[in-house]
């Protein structure tokens, strides 16, 4: 009887794990992943194929963005990460692009502990 028992928790405790990983999978699968790895301010080359890439082969953050906003988030949210060397700051010299599919930016990526934005293009100004 004991054996029974345990062996139904095993299988519970088995299809659970399965079960969970499939969900995990699913949700981290995302729209696409992509690595900012120059603190340029050019676009993409081509946007809404799924590859973050300026003409000179670099991924900007105005590329990674205008690429997250083509893919639509049908597929869950985009991730957007760094890894500028340790610099670790973007300058961009025109107003970025509105985000208006989902992503989550993570700055605390490619060696650098946060990303700074700097400039008066840098961001929208607080309304009040």
């Amino acid at each position: 009887m004991k054996l029974r028992i345990l062996r139904y928790w095993a299988v519970l405790l088995a299809v659970c794990l399965v079960l969970c990983g499939a969900i995990f999978v699913r949700h981290t699968q995302g729209a696409g992943r992509f690595v900012v790895n120059s603190n340029g301010d050019t676009s993409d080359a081509n946007p809404g194929d799924g590859v973050c890439a300026t003409a000179a082969n670099a991924c900007t953050l105005r590329a990674a963005i205008e690429e997250v906003n083509k893919l639509g988030g049908a597929q869950g949210p985009a991730i957007i990460t760094f890894d500028l060397g340790g610099g670790g700051s973007v300058t961009p010299a025109s107003g970025l692009p509105f985000i208006t599919s989902p992503v989550i930016i993570d700055g605390q990526t490619g060696g650098t502990r946060r990303v700074q934005l700097i400039g008066t293009n840098a961001g929208l100004p607080m309304v009040s």
